[in-house]
C-alpha cells in the first residue's frame, strides 16, 4: 500500500526520544531506496522511499511532518506539512516522497562541488503521529549521496580548408569541434545529426553514428569533413574560403548522449567567429 506525500524533497529513517508512557506507540521508520522517475541534463524527478511500520493494533495517522534538507553542507530547502495520511494497524506502509532536483541550482549552491558527479545530502525533521494518547513526535535523520548530471560541452574549435578547387566548383572543409565531459562521468555521443552554416547560410547537413566517447573531465577533438559545392554559396563565403579569411560559423545538432542513467537526448546550438586555416 502506498501514498505520496506532497513535499518537495526528503528521505529518511528515524528513531525518537519519547515519553515512556507512549513510546511503545512509536512507528518505526526505515529508508528504502531512491527511485529516479525521470532525468535529463536539466535535472531529475525522484521519489525517496521509506517504510513506516506501525506496531499498534489500531491505525495511526500522520498529523504533521517537517523537513530540513542540506546539500553539500548548504541549506537547500525546509518546510512543514500537515499530512493526515493513515497508517494501517499492525502493518507497514511504503511512503513515496517526491524529490525534484535542478542540477544548475545544486552546482550554484555547492561551491566546492567541482566536477563531482555526486553531492552529499543530509535530511532531518520530525513526523507527528496521531495516537490514542495524543500526538507522538518521531524525529528522523538520513544522509547519503545524490547524483549530479552535467551536460557535455560541444564547442566549435576551428575550420580548416582541406581543398579548394574553383575550376571544379568544390571545396572541402574540416570543422574541428571539442567535446568535453564536464562532470565525473564518461559520456558518449551517438546519432549526431548536424547542420552547418557559414555567414548565416546553411551549407551542409550530416549524420555521424558514433561521434565521440569522452572520459570523465576530458576533452576530445572531433573533425567533421564538409564537402561544399561553390556554385551554391554566396561570393563572400567563397572569398573567405579562398583567402582563408574570417567567417561566422554555426553548428546545430541533435544527438543522443550515453550516460550512467541511459541514453539521453541533447541539442547543440553553437556560433563562433573563426578564421579559416
Amino acid at each position: 500500500m502506498r501514498w505520496i506525500l506532497p513535499v518537495l524533497l526528503l528521505t529518511s529513517c528515524a528513531k525518537g526520544s519519547l515519553p515512556v508512557d507512549i513510546s511503545k506507540f512509536a512507528p518505526r521508520l526505515s529508508f528504502q531506496d531512491v527511485e529516479v522517475e525521470s532525468i535529463d541534463f536539466r535535472g531529475m524527478d525522484t521519489q525517496f522511499v521509506f517504510a513506516i511500520d506501525n506496531p499498534n493494533p489500531v491505525g495511526l495517522s500522520v498529523a504533521s511532518f517537517t523537513y530540513d534538507l542540506d546539500l553539500g553542507g548548504n541549506g537547500f530547502v525546509d518546510g512543514d506539512s500537515a499530512d493526515g495520511l493513515a497508517l494501517p494497524a499492525g502493518g507497514t506502509a511504503d511512503f513515496m516522497l517526491p524529490v525534484n532536483i535542478v542540477f544548475a541550482d545544486v552546482i550554484a549552491l555547492v561551491s566546492n562541488l567541482g566536477d563531482a558527479s555526486e553531492v552529499p545530502f543530509s535530511l532531518q525533521g520530525e513526523f507527528g503521529f496521531q495516537t490514542p494518547l495524543g500526538i507522538l513526535k518521531v524525529p528522523y535523520q538520513e544522509e547519503g549521496m545524490l547524483p549530479v548530471l552535467r551536460a557535455p560541452k560541444v564547442q566549435l574549435q576551428g575550420v580548416r580548408v582541406d581543398s579548394f578547387r574553383p575550376l571544379q566548383n568544390s571545396a572541402v572543409l574540416a570543422v574541428d569541434i571539442d567535446v568535453t565531459s564536464k562532470g565525473g562521468n564518461e559520456l558518449s555521443l551517438r546519432q549526431f545529426d548536424y547542420g552547418l552554416s557559414l555567414a548565416g547560410e546553411s551549407v551542409a547537413t550530416g549524420l555521424v553514428q558514433e561521434l565521440a566517447t569522452v572520459g570523465a573531465g576530458e576533452t576530445q577533438t572531433v573533425t567533421l569533413p564538409i564537402e561544399l559545392n561553390l556554385l551554391g554559396l554566396g561570393s563572400s563565403i567563397v572569398t573567405a574560403i579562398r583567402d582563408k579569411g574570417p567567417l561566422q560559423v554555426g553548428l546545430t545538432a541533435g544527438t543522443t548522449v550515453g550516460t550512467p542513467f541511459g541514453p539521453l537526448p541533447f541539442n547543440v546550438d553553437e556560433q563562433a567567429s573563426l578564421r579559416l586555416q
